[in-house]
Formats: C-alpha cells, sequence, structure tokens
C-alpha cells in the first residue's frame, strides 16, 4: 500500500514486532513444511499430554519429549538446527538494516547527528577494555554466586532495557495514534542557577516578606480607596495582557535562542508527551515479562532494542577508525573463543539480555523451548555501526538537488555480513563447535567495500570521508561540479590539440 511507500520504516516495525509474536518461526516452519510430504504435516492440539518422539540420528534411535505447544512433533534434531539458524540469522539483519536507516534520519534533521564519535585512540583503546571486562566478569562468575550478580546485572539492564524499547517503539506508536496526542509536550529540566537568577530569586523572597505588610495597611484604608485601587489594578492586569501579547507576536524565533542559551547550565534535560509515555508503558510491561519469567522472546526483544539503537547513535567517525576497530576486535574475539574458555563461560553464565536466543527444539518443544543457539550482540552491533557508516558515505554523496542517493556502499557490506555469519554457522554446525563470529565477520565486512571502492575509483573519498566535516551546500557543489566539468573541458582540448600535433 502508499502507506508502506511513503513510511519504509513503518514495515520494517512491523516485521520486527510480528517477529516477536511467532512471527519469524511460522514462517521458517510453514518453509519446511512445504519441503515435507503431505501426510508428515500434524499440529498437536494443546489439550493433549505430552507424548514421546523418535528420532533417528547416525543409526541411534533417540527418545524426546514432545511439548503440548509443539509445532511439528515429527521434527528432526537436524531440522530444528537449520530453523535455530535461520532465526539466528535474521534477528541479526534485522536490527542492522533499521538502526543503520535510523541513523540516517539523525542526519536529515538540522544540526543533529549521531550521538557518539570514536576516535583513533578510542579504536585501538577498546579491545583492550573489553578484554579487562571480560576477564572481570569471568573472576567475579568463579568467586560470587551467580545469582547475585544476575540480580544486579538483571536489574540494570531492566532500566536501561525499558528506555530503549522505549525509543525502538516510538516511530510507530507515533504513526499509529492521533496527532493530538503530540501537541504538548512536557520538560523536564535540572538546571543550576546562575548569578542573575539568584538574585531574582532573592528579590522574590522580599517580596514575599513584604507582602503581609501592605494588607494590613490596605484593611486601614477606606473602601474608596481599596475599590480605586483594584480599578487600577485591572487597568494594569490588562495593559500587560497587551504587552505580552504583543512580545510573543514579536519574539519568534527569539525565544528559541533563549531556550538555548538556558540549555547551556542544563544538568539534565528530558522532553517528552503523551506517546513517550504510552510507549514507556508497554516497554515496562515487556520488561516486568522479562523479569517475571526470563522467556527467550522476552529477552530478544530487549536485545534487539539494545543493537538497534546502539546502531543508531554510536558513530565511528570515519573509515579507518570502522576499520582500526574491527581488526582489533578481530584479535579480541579469536583470542578469547580460542584460547581460554573465558568467552563461553562468561557468555553462558551472564544472565541478562546481552545475546539472542533461538530455540534448537522449537518445531518439538514450542514457546516451551529449553535449549538455546545463541549470538552476542557484539556479534550484531560492532558490524552494524560499520555499515552504516558505509550508509552514510553513501548519504554524504547524494545529489544536493534531489537528494537522491545509491546505497551502493551500504548494499554491498550488508550482504558481506550475511554472507560471513552464513560461513559462521555453517562452520560451527560442521565442528559442532563455538566459534568466533568477528573471525569470519571483520574479512568480509572489510574486503568487499575496498574492492567495490577499487571498481570504482573511490578509495581517496572512502578514506578521506569523516563524519566531523560539514556537508557541502547544493551551491557548492554546484560549483565543484562546474569547476570539474571545466577542468574536464580543458583536459579533453589539450588531448585534441596533441593529437592533432
Amino acid at each position: 500500500p502508499a502507506v508502506w511507500r511513503r513510511k519504509p520504516l513503518v514495515a520494517a516495525y512491523a516485521f520486527v514486532i510480528f517477529r516477536f509474536t511467532w512471527g519469524i518461526p511460522l514462517i521458517v516452519v510453514g518453509f519446511l513444511q512445504g519441503l515435507l510430504p503431505n501426510g508428515s504435516r500434524k499440529v498437536v492440539a494443546k489439550s493433549e499430554r505430552r507424548p514421546q518422539a523418535t528420532a533417528t540420528m547416525s543409526g541411534a534411535e533417540v527418545v524426546r519429549n514432545v511439548s503440548s505447544t509443539a509445532i511439528y512433533p515429527e521434527a528432526t534434531a537436524e531440522q530444528e538446527l537449520y530453523v535455530a539458524y535461520a532465526g539466528l540469522l535474521i534477528m541479526a539483519i534485522v536490527p542492522i538494516w533499521i538502526g543503520a536507516h535510523r541513523s540516517i534520519g539523525q542526519l536529515r534533521a538540522p544540526g543533529s547527528g549521531p550521538s557518539e564519535s570514536m576516535t583513533k585512540q578510542d579504536a585501538y583503546m577498546f579491545p583492550v577494555f573489553a578484554s579487562c571486562f571480560l576477564f572481570g566478569l569471568y573472576v567475579v562468575f568463579k568467586f560470587v554466586s551467580k545469582e547475585y550478580v544476575n540480580m544486579l546485572l538483571t536489574s540494570y539492564f531492566f532500566f536501561w532495557g525499558v528506555i530503549a524499547v522505549t525509543r525502538v517503539l516510538r516511530p510507530l506508536f507515533a504513526f499509529l495514534l492521533p496527532k493530538s496526542l503530540q501537541l504538548r509536550p512536557f520538560r523536564f529540566l535540572f538546571s543550576q542557577e546562575g548569578p542573575e537568577e539568584k538574585e531574582a530569586t532573592a528579590a522574590e523572597g522580599d517580596a514575599v516578606v513584604k507582602a503581609p505588610k501592605r494588607a494590613m495597611r490596605k484593611r486601614k484604608s477606606s473602601k474608596a480607596e481599596e475599590e480605586e485601587a483594584e480599578q487600577q489594578q485591572q487597568q494594569q492586569q490588562q495593559q500587560q495582557q497587551q504587552q505580552q501579547q504583543q512580545q510573543q507576536q514579536q519574539q519568534g524565533d527569539e525565544g528559541e535562542k533563549e531556550e538555548e542559551e538556558e540549555e547551556k547550565d542544563v544538568i539534565f534535560l528530558l522532553r517528552f508527551d503523551y506517546v513517550d509515555v504510552v510507549c514507556a508503558v508497554v516497554a515496562a510491561l515487556l520488561g516486568a515479562w522479562y523479569l517475571w519469567s526470563k522467556h527467550w522472546v522476552a529477552n530478544n526483544i530487549f536485545g534487539l532494542a539494545f543493537s538497534i539503537n546502539a546502531i543508531e547513535m554510536l558513530s565511528l567517525g570515519s573509515f579507518v577508525v570502522g576499520s582500526i576497530l574491527l581488526c582489533g576486535l578481530f584479535v579480541y574475539d579469536v583470542f578469547w573463543v580460542f584460547g581460554t574458555d573465558v568467552m563461553v563461560t562468561v557468555a553462558k553464565s551472564f544472565d541478562a539480555p546481552i545475546k539472542l536466543l533461538f530455540p534448537r527444539n522449537l518445531l518439538t518443544m514450542g514457546l516451551e523451548a529449553d535449549q538455546f543457539s545463541m549470538l552476542g550482540l557484539g556479534d550484531i552491533v560492532i558490524p552494524g555501526i560499520f555499515i552504516a557508516l558505509l550508509l552514510r558515505f553513501d548519504y554524504h554523496r547524494r545529489d544536493p538537488r534531489t537528494g537522491n542517493y545509491a546505497r551502493i556502499y551500504f548494499f554491498t557490506d550488508y550482504f558481506a555480513y550475511i554472507l560471513g555469519l552464513t560461513v559462521t554457522v555453517a562452520v560451527m554446525h560442521v565442528f559442532k563447535a563455538a566459534q568466533p563470529a568477528l573471525l569470519y565477520l571483520v574479512p568480509s565486512c572489510l574486503f568487499f567495500p575496498l574492492v567495490v571502492a577499487l571498481a570504482r575509483g573511490e578509495v581517496n573519498p572512502l578514506f578521506n570521508y569523516n563524519e566531523g566535516d560539514p556537508e557541502p551546500s547544493a551551491s557548492e557543489a554546484a560549483g565543484e561540479g562546474s569547476k570539474a566539468n571545466k577542468g574536464k573541458a580543458k583536459r579533453t582540448s589539450k588531448r585534441k590539440s596533441t593529437k592533432q600535433n
């Protein structure tokens, strides 16, 4: 419909919410059932007891329990693994797409951009700090009870998870709810007073002290004087109201400048409206569900929200900084997965939404699945912010007149990420062991954009791109284009003259 063409992000949000409510499992299972014979398509009713399904693996018969909510009770372990792999792959690529395009929305707003930008020094030190934090968690889990550590971490991630889900749901609810809920926003301001404001508050305090004395004098005066005073006050109030209305009409942009000056001394500022309140209530209910049940669907909701917000808000600054970060984390991931058991131990002990889970026995156990394949959020966010950087690079090179831009580097790196993650899953399936995903993602995410840049002759613009530099205006871009055309014309004329000679 036309709505999706006007607002393509709405379709993406609808897909994510549909995934939360059985979307991906039903799609994958429907695809698998289409490959199976008609006689094997069975669904067990909820009222039935748990039967036992037998599956043959390597010639040995294995007995497995089947839940009353089973989707396909006769599924083999191999089919269950394929469903889990497909679910993880889809959950990894969806937040990268949404977060990258939301970062473009920030650039389109005047005077705004990515909230954080990384420098070369940050990129060099990030793997070191990440290693210290990871090893610290490993030591804590070794000497402290996991229950107490996870209780503290769960409360921490619950607070930030509610905020993350609220930000993700905001565009969708703003589109669905009436616009009248967005007309009167609230403002919560916590600031520090300057010297002028202190003098004003002191003067107000003196006026409050003198007020009772003036009231006693008025009581002693006659009624006629009181009536005259009231009339004068009413006239003064009317004059003041007229003056205020005139000032409000004349101010216009001056009010915005005053707000900007006030925000210089602001310690904390929060703007929200009724739509944000609705989103926060929904996010809090989801958070309460996660605290109560620790269900894998609730865990994935928070994990996807964290991923989308991180990809949207974080900025690598330049292609060089992103390459340094990816290469450093490449070594970090390989060392802690292959060299030690630290990464796997922390991932299994850390009971918080820092990883995406998908059941390996979804078809036979349904919502009651208890065996999971996992993918860390770092394997989504780190390549995701690099892919978002390339999308912003494509947007930076847009046509200044029409605003159109070709997402060449974005699609190249996006499909390179899908290829790298597919190779990771394939290697993990063949060797039956945990794999450092960045071992396969970093080479693919760096190699393919460089190949495209070499083929198009755009290596220098790619390496020189810096998000801190101001974007050229339409007139400047047109001037540069005319200069380039003149230069080309001179070169062609010189070539013709040399050929004639």
